[in-house]
């Protein structure tokens, strides 16, 4: 006789987010995911800016899962994390307090912070489109 198992999956990852940053901020949406990601290597999410707007501005963009304390970060002070102690705390707070705007369509200038929203529904909805390459090696929007 075959054993029934039964498994309920839970996860602190709870809030889908989009993040989307002009090229000239990408050094800073690196720090501040490596403030608030679980990882040494999260300064290293914003690498390409392989998205484009109708002007020619260009932008990264990640979209991920994060757990609710992900959202705290726009009321609490931040902290250096254990993978990253070293992490210039001030800095990254001067990028979340003045460069980063959340879920509205500030993205040509900020680092646009789209919560529990569809990824193709916002990329559209504020204008950008991926960059593909052509046959000849180009690239195009």
């Amino acid at each position: 006789m075959a054993t029934e198992y039964k498994t309920e999956h839970k996860t602190e990852y709870t809030h889908r987010v989009l993040i989307v940053v002009p090229e000239d901020l990408m050094s800073k949406a690196n720090q501040l995911a490596l403030a608030t990601g679980e990882s040494k290597h999260d300064d290293q999410t914003f690498s390409t800016a392989d998205y484009v707007d109708e002007d020619g501005g260009k932008y990264s963009v990640a979209s991920t899962v994060v757990k609710g304390a992900f959202m705290d970060m726009a009321n609490e002070p931040l902290i250096a994390p254990l993978h990253a102690p070293d992490l210039d705390v001030e800095s990254v707070q001067d990028t979340l307090d003045n460069y980063v705007r959340w879920n509205n369509g500030a993205y040509k200038t900020l680092i646009s912070i789209f919560v529990d929203a569809g990824v193709p529904d916002n990329l559209a909805a504020i204008g950008i489109n991926r960059i593909q390459p052509s046959e000849e090696g180009e690239v195009r929007a």
